[in-house]
């Protein structure tokens, strides 16, 4: 799961942008690699890839500040008690 959040930002997000350093702990938006416009990108992805629901709460800077933590956020998301029985 990580490698593949991984992959989609640095080749479909950042693109020839993209440092050759990027790790999973990069800040992504603190530092200016991502803007709000690729976070919404990411979440298109991330909801079609994952088969999961974004909710208000969920849009926070902690969240998607690095690919270690959106891999939380989404693993949360995932769980049962997350889905809240439905499907």
């Amino acid at each position: 799961m990580r490698d593949a959040i991984h992959a989609y930002i640095r080749d479909e997000i950042l693109g020839e942008d993209a440092p050759s350093d990027l790790a999973d702990d990069t800040p992504l938006l603190s530092s200016g690699l991502m803007d709000s416009l690729a976070v919404e990108q990411l979440l298109l992805f991330l909801e079609d890839e994952y088969r999961v629901r974004f909710e208000d709460a969920d849009y926070s800077v902690e969240n998607f500040e690095t690919v270690i933590a959106i891999e939380e956020l989404l693993r949360r998301k995932q769980t049962p008690a997350a889905a809240g029985g439905s499907a």
